[in-house]
């Protein structure tokens, strides 16, 4: 019998490549089994050429590489973020009794705590106005401060007045300059009385108002007016 007409000689096996590349991201262990498997089931007449596995081994070192590099990245961004969510923790214990001003326009009123509204826009601006709303959105008290020089500015408005729950506020008025409506970056001034912990994140209470340590813009000096 001739070896020209030897029959039930299996086609030659896609390569471990041709397979990766035309299948879904594999591990390095599915790599490495499949490279083993085109070995073992290769065709003995049409042997794997020497250029072709060093090639394989070294997609497969490639890819060994790639999955290490990977593993390592997620462990440092876990421990980055853990580290960064114990100095967080430890950095808003020391905020406990003192006074800041935080970047929001929202806040918590329980009729006996007290914090003051203030805004600053950066330019002179005159018909100012400061507009309350509760939690449903109704205007609860309108101020007007008149003309403001664009600095830090303390509204006078004792929110113990208010009844308790949860309210806004937004601050609009126009630009001597040109005219144009401006609407300054609104902030709460008060006292830290407190920290909660909410899915393991630090959360300041500001009066009755909570905070995130990112809201802290200033912190500052009892009876200073931050500016």
């Amino acid at each position: 019998m001739s070896v020209a007409a030897t029959s039930g000689v299996s086609p030659p096996l896609q390569s471990t490549s041709e397979l990766y590349e035309n299948s879904n991201p594999m591990d390095k262990n599915t790599f490495l089994q499949l490279l083993i498997a085109q070995l073992n089931y290769q065709d003995p007449l049409q042997p794997m050429e020497n250029e072709q596995f060093v090639a394989q081994l070294a997609q497969f070192s490639s890819l060994e590489q790639m999955q290490n590099m990977n593993d390592n990245l997620e462990q440092s961004i876990e421990s980055d973020f853990l580290l960064n969510q114990s100095l967080n923790n430890s950095i808003v214990t020391t905020l406990i009794g003192k006074d800041v001003v935080a970047l929001t326009n929202e806040f918590h009123a329980d009729g006996e705590s007290s914090l003051e509204l203030a805004f600053e826009a950066g330019q002179s601006m005159k018909d100012v106005k400061v507009t309350v709303y509760d939690a449903n959105g109704a205007v609860v008290k309108e101020i007007s401060p008149g003309n403001n020089s664009g600095d830090f500015t303390i509204v006078n408005f004792d929110v113990s007045d208010l009844p308790a729950g949860d309210y806004t506020f937004q601050v609009q008025g126009q630009s001597l300059a040109d005219g144009s409506v401006v609407k300054p970056a609104t902030y709460i001034k008060g006292m830290i009385t407190g920290v909660s912990y909410e899915a393991g994140e630090a959360r300041l209470v500001l009066n009755s108002t909570m905070l995130s340590l990112g809201d802290v813009a200033r912190i500052v000096s009892r009876d200073s007016d931050a500016g």
